[in-house]
Parts: structure tokens; sequence; C-alpha cells
């Protein structure tokens, strides 16, 4: 027979073990839900148009901004096609398409240019930054253009908003452009 003081103390011994199991039950819980949190990003999918009248176009009036942009959002990356005007006024259209794993992206945009580029989340998950480097050859000479663009969405979701800053020999260049969602 066991003594009670015994018993006493194996049942003291039970309830703290099942105490502690519950603080690593509700300690893993709780890293799960801010874990799946902190994956949460904005959803910028959908079709955009270029609203140039809330839009900031910069020095250049923004010639080569993209007109129309589709995008599509998955869990590892996002792709634009993007459609835009060239130098003589022709729509130009292309697809970019950017990893979360930092990995650079190469785009070749004409015979003599290309477009470098890495994105990543900002830590809240509601910005996007895109950082790219365009080389482009002119006359023999290889020119490169810096470009940080921050992506955020309005708190609807009807306005997408892009911050443009480019560094380059030609100088630096920013640009504000608004986007309006397709109905």
């Amino acid at each position: 027979m066991i003594p009670s003081h015994f018993k006493i103390h194996i049942m003291s011994l039970i309830a703290i073990h099942k105490t502690k199991m519950s603080i690593v039950i509700l300690a893993a819980a709780f890293v799960t839900l801010c874990s799946a949190k902190a994956f949460e990003h904005a959803n910028f999918a959908g079709d955009w148009k270029l609203d140039e009248s809330k839009s900031d176009l910069g020095q250049f009036g923004g010639r080569m901004a993209a007109r129309t942009i589709k995008v599509n959002n998955y869990a590892d990356s996002v792709t634009f096609d993007i459609t835009s005007k060239n130098m003589q006024g022709d729509d130009v259209k292309r697809t970019e398409r950017l990893t979360f794993d930092g990995k650079e992206s190469n785009i070749v945009l004409s015979p003599n240019a290309s477009k470098k580029s890495t994105a990543k989340w900002s830590d809240d998950g509601k910005s996007l930054n895109v950082n790219s480097t365009v080389s482009f050859t002119r006359d023999g000479q290889t020119t490169e253009i810096k470009v940080t663009d921050v992506w955020t969405l309005s708190a609807d979701g009807s306005t997408l908003n892009l911050q443009s800053n480019s560094s380059s020999s030609f100088g630096e260049s920013s640009m504000t452009l608004v986007y309006t969602k397709a109905k």
C-alpha cells in the first residue's frame, strides 16, 4: 500500500506535468499563429491602370511608366504583365516574375537593354520592395540605372501606389505612380 503523502506527491507531479504540457502546447500554438501572420502579405493581384491625374510622373514625364499592370500573386513569387510606351509612343509589353527567395530575376527589355531585380516584403508585409539595375548600351557605352520601387495598397485595396526612385549618371529621379483597380 502506498502511503497517502506519496499519493499527494505523485498527484502534484502529475498536475505539474499537465500544466507544463499545457504551457508547451499554448506556446507552440502562439508561435504557429505568429508565423502564419508573418507570411500574410498585401495582395496586389488584379488589373491596374495608371491614373496620371493622381501621379507625380517626375522630371521625365513618366514616359517609360507602366500604363497598365496585371499582377498575379503566388506564395513564392509575383508576376507583372506590363504595358508601357516606348520613345516613339508605341505600346511595349513585357512580363516580369520576381521571387521572394532573394534570387535575382533577369529580364531582357530590348536587344540593348536588360533589367536585374530582387524583391523582398517589408517586415509588416504591407509593401513590396523591388531593387533593380537597368543596363543599356548605346553607341558602345553601357549605362546602369539603379531603381528602388516600393509597392503599397490603399486600405480598401482599390489603389496601388508605386514609389520609384532611380539613380544613374544622368542624376536622381523619382516618380509616384498611382494605379486604380479595374472593376
